[in-house]
C-alpha cells in the first residue's frame, strides 16, 4: 500500500522521508537478525543486546506506520511482534545477567513527537473525559477512541485465555482449528487443522504472523 492511501497522522512525514525511515529501520532489524551488536563483553553478551535493537526498531516500525496513517486493526494486528521481540530480548537478557527483575522496555516516542504516555495514562486511570487533551496535535486520541469502544469477539477471547496471545508467527503450528488469516497478505483468511503450519512469504515487515479469525 502506499502513502497516498494513507491519511496520515503527522503532515510533516513527507513520502520521502516515510520511505526512507521504513527502508532503514528494516535494513537494521536484518542486519542484527544475524548479526550481534558491537557492545558487550562477550559474543553472548552482544547477542543479547543486538535482540535489544530488533525490539526497539520493531517498535519504531510500528509507530511509523501509525504516524502515516495506517488503520488501527493493522497496527493492533502488528503489535503481537513487537511484543514477541522484546519477550525475546527480556529472556535472554535475563538469562545472562541471572536477575529476573531487570527492565527491558522504556516508553518513548519516535522523534518526541507522539504523546503516547498521555493516552497511557487517560487508559490507566480510567479518565472518562480526555477533551482537554483532544485539543493537541500530539495526543493520540484515535488509539484511546479506539481503546474505549474496540470489544474482542468470543472467538478471540477464548482463545487468548487458552493461549495468552492472539497471534502465531510464520513456520509454527496452529494451536487451533479454525480460520486464520495475516494483514500480511490481501485475501489470506485459510483454514487450518489443529498441528498444521503456518506458511511464510515476503512482507514489508519481514516477519509474518496468523491470527486467529474463529472456527467458522
Amino acid at each position: 500500500m502506499t502513502l497516498q492511501q494513507f491519511e496520515r497522522r503527522q503532515q510533516f512525514l513527507t513520502p520521502q522521508m516515510y520511505e526512507t525511515l521504513k527502508a532503514e529501520t528494516l535494513n537494521t532489524i536484518e542486519t542484527f537478525k544475524v548479526n550481534p551488536t558491537g557492545v558487550g563483553d562477550s559474543i553472548e553478551e552482544r547477542r543479547v543486546y543486538s535482540y535489544a535493537i530488533l525490539a526497539e526498531n520493531y517498535l519504531n516500525l510500528l509507530i511509523l506506520e501509525y504516524t502515516v496513517g495506517n488503520s488501527l486493526p493493522f497496527i493492533r494486528s502488528q503489535i503481537e511482534i513487537v511484543i514477541d521481540y522484546y519477550e525475546q530480548y527480556g529472556s535472554k537478557l535475563r538469562s545472562y545477567h541471572k536477575n529476573i527483575n531487570l527492565p527491558v522496555f522504556e516508553l518513548f516516542t519516535i522523534d518526541g513527537y507522539w504523546a503516547f504516555e498521555a493516552a497511557c495514562a487517560v487508559i490507566l486511570l480510567e479518565i472518562e473525559n480526555d477533551k482537554v487533551l483532544q485539543e493537541y496535535l500530539y495526543y493520540p486520541k484515535d488509539l484511546v477512541d479506539f481503546y474505549q469502544t474496540f470489544t474482542l469477539k468470543n472467538s478471540e477471547l477464548n482463545f487468548l485465555k487458552n493461549h495468552n496471545k492472539l497471534s502465531i508467527k510464520a513456520g509454527e503450528k496452529s494451536p487451533q482449528q479454525g480460520y486464520w488469516f495475516t494483514v500480511a497478505k490481501v485475501n489470506s483468511r485459510q483454514h487450518f487443522n489443529l498441528g498444521d503450519v503456518f506458511p511464510d512469504f515476503e512482507s514489508d515487515w519481514g516477519d509474518v504472523y496468523w491470527q486467529f479469525d474463529g472456527e467458522e
